[in-house]
């Protein structure tokens, strides 16, 4: 042990360009391997809170199969009875265009799916939706949980 001790101190003291080279190489590597790291765990925090803003709480996601049009009221009574379900939030969706405008030719390919243009509308009762997501009023008010607004229009 001894032995390679001097060898090593020789070393250095005969090369200390080498030396001072390959100690920055492996602080460089180091660094290098740590920012990888972090810009990784950076981006994987930013997509969970995108999917977590845009969902929610929400941790389980039914939908109908085919060409049917939603569920009958006793599938969401199941599904709130279930053991571990803390509240079972319906959602009604919609795909529409405005009376001015004009089907599109093509599907259009985004992120979430395909789309035809027009408006998504999402239909939600106010009592349990805010158990499922949370919403950042601006200005004015949330839908009142008691009854629903009649000046729609």
């Amino acid at each position: 042990m001894l032995l390679i001790r001097y060898l090593t101190l020789r070393s250095i003291r005969a090369r200390p360009l080498r030396v001072l080279l390959s100690l920055f190489g492996i602080i460089l590597g180091v660094a290098g391997l740590l920012s990888i790291s972090i810009t990784n765990q950076a981006a994987l925090d930013s997509i969970t809170r995108l999917f977590e803003d845009t969902s929610g709480k929400i941790d389980l996601s039914i939908t109908p199969s085919g060409n049917e049009q939603g569920f009958p009221e006793q599938a969401l009574r199941t599904a709130a009875s279930v053991n571990g379900v803390r509240a079972a939030v319906p959602l009604l969706k919609a795909q529409t265009l405005l009376a001015d405008e004009t089907p599109p030719d093509q599907l259009g390919l985004s992120f979430f799916g395909t789309s035809s243009g027009g408006l998504a509308l999402h239909g939600i009762d106010p009592q349990v939706e805010i158990l499922a997501r949370e919403y950042t009023i601006t200005a004015g008010r949330f839908l009142p949980p008691n009854r629903m607004p009649t000046n729609w229009f």
